[in-house]
């Protein structure tokens, strides 16, 4: 089956995600001076300004932090659905929150504190992958 869901734009900034991606691996910016991990590609760390950042996996294992049940869709998924964020697994002074879809799962069933992680979607048709979040 075709995919037929919108597809990621690549930049210099962003292409370790979306080759990390491919991989099978979640990659998000780390600080190299102060350990501070951050979710969206920028280039200067939000904590101490730096500009010594590096792409680095991390497990993709965390928790639901805050979710919600779609019941009318944009068409691309089966509704009803859930879009949550993700509190994830790292070390440093702030935590790292992702937004995705959650898969896997019934959305009666989904809650606070409900144990997830990062589950990869393969695209070879446009050499890219795509990432959701299913029940850990």
């Amino acid at each position: 089956m075709a995919y037929n869901k919108p597809l990621p734009t690549t930049t210099v900034g962003n292409m370790a995600f979306w080759d990390g991606l491919k991989d099978h691996q979640f990659k998000i910016p780390h600080c190299r001076d102060c350990g501070a991990y951050s979710w969206v590609p920028y280039p200067a760390c939000k904590n101490c300004q730096s500009e010594n950042i590096d792409w680095d996996p991390i497990s993709g294992h965390g928790e639901v932090w805050t979710y919600s049940i779609v019941h009318r869709g944009a068409g691309f998924h089966q509704t009803p659905y859930v879009v949550a964020v993700a509190k994830l697994d790292v070390e440093g002074p702030r935590s790292v929150l992702v937004l995705a879809t959650l898969t896997d799962t019934n959305p009666d069933d989904v809650h606070i504190g409900m144990p997830v992680k990062i589950a990869y979607d393969d695209i070879p048709e446009h050499d890219t992958a795509m990432y959701h979040l299913t029940p850990a």
